[in-house]
């Protein structure tokens, strides 16, 4: 049994939940695959343990297919990145749809290994869109993680066998 319970937040307008995502995303917009997310269009799971946000990971779907636009792990090691990953996945089935994709930066290697191990392929990569998306959300920094610099855009996606 995990630490930790995981509730529905439809849309997002919870205060801890804009909190999450201008701490860990710079802002309550979310650009990816040239779409602009606003938050408060977003669905999303958030997990809880002792009353304190655990991870969060918010979603949408179109056209059959799910997108996860955020997915944010505060407490690590203990499984709240897979289980909330878990728990779109069932959402998507249960909505009919035929794939769940999510996209990342070149410099986010974690994701890209977290991805893999659950399941989800290589689907696309696309060069210097990062600087694109800069244009329209300066706050997107030049250096990311382990200090590579941040260009380019890889998508991961699953099949849903429904």
């Amino acid at each position: 049994m995990s630490s930790f319970k995981i509730v529905n937040i439809t849309p997002v307008e919870d205060e801890e939940v804009k909190k999450i995502l201008v701490e860990n995303w710079g802002s309550t917009t979310i650009i990816a695959m040239e779409r602009v997310h606003k938050i408060e269009h977003l669905s999303g799971f958030l997990a809880i343990q002792k009353n304190m946000a655990a991870g969060l990971i918010t979603y949408e779907i179109r056209d059959k297919s799910c997108e996860i636009v955020t997915l944010n792990s505060l407490i690590t090691q203990i499984g709240v990145g897979s289980e909330l990953v878990n728990r779109c996945i069932k959402m998507a089935k249960e909505e009919k749809c035929e794939r769940l994709w999510v996209a990342t930066t070149n410099d986010n290697t974690e994701a890209m290994k977290f991805y893999q191990k659950r399941g989800f392929r290589f689907q696309a990569i696309y060069p210097n869109r990062i600087d694109q998306y800069r244009k329209l959300k300066p706050e997107i920094p030049l250096v990311g993680l382990n200090d590579i610099p941040m260009k380019d855009e890889i998508v991961f996606d699953m099949k849903l066998n429904n």
